[in-house]
């Protein structure tokens, strides 16, 4: 069956598309019919082969009215990741996690960030909510502490990435 994604709106929560096996639709495996650039690496299409995959994807790259679909490349068994393919930064793309969980404070913050890496977390980026990175950094095991003082107060978006490539993504308050 293919999965359409309809019409979303802005801050809702993006559907959850998870664990599945998307394959050998005639037309499209997913049709994203909106303008968000939604992450779904946890989904199989039966293919080892990006542009196989990328043919039955239709998304920003065949209309640019449309969102990017980020995804993950199986084995034929759709056991093991082989890939990921990620085609946007935007955090439109990934679902909210509660910061206490991931080890982000204090959040609402004004100058500094806080960032407790005990789960083998690599990079964080920060994006303002038009999608427009405004802060990149490495994340070292332990604390880390991310000036954030020259960011202008309002809603932000904290990406972050494991060292297997897991994207989480935290909303972040700037005072």
């Amino acid at each position: 069956v293919c999965v359409a994604i309809e019409s979303i709106v802005f801050f809702q929560t993006p559907p959850i598309i998870q664990n599945n096996r998307i394959c050998f639709n005639s037309n499209y495996n997913i049709d994203n019919r909106t303008d968000l650039n939604l992450s779904i690496p946890t989904n199989c299409f039966c293919e080892t082969d990006s542009t196989l995959v990328e043919a039955k994807i239709f998304d920003g790259y065949d209309d640019i009215t449309k969102g990017l679909i980020s995804y993950a490349i199986f084995d034929t068994t759709c056991t093991s990741v082989l890939k990921m393919v990620n085609k946007s930064p935007s955090t439109s793309s990934i679902s909210e996690i509660d910061a206490s969980t991931i080890g982000i404070f204090p959040n609402p913050a004004t100058d500094i960030l806080n960032i407790a890496n005990s789960t083998n977390l690599t990079q964080v980026e920060l994006y303002n909510i038009n999608g427009q990175m405004q802060l990149k950094a490495l994340l070292l095991p332990g604390n880390n502490a991310i000036e954030i003082s020259k960011l202008s107060q309002g809603i932000y978006f904290a990406r972050i990435a494991n060292n297997v490539g897991t994207i989480k993504t935290v909303r972040i308050t700037k005072l």
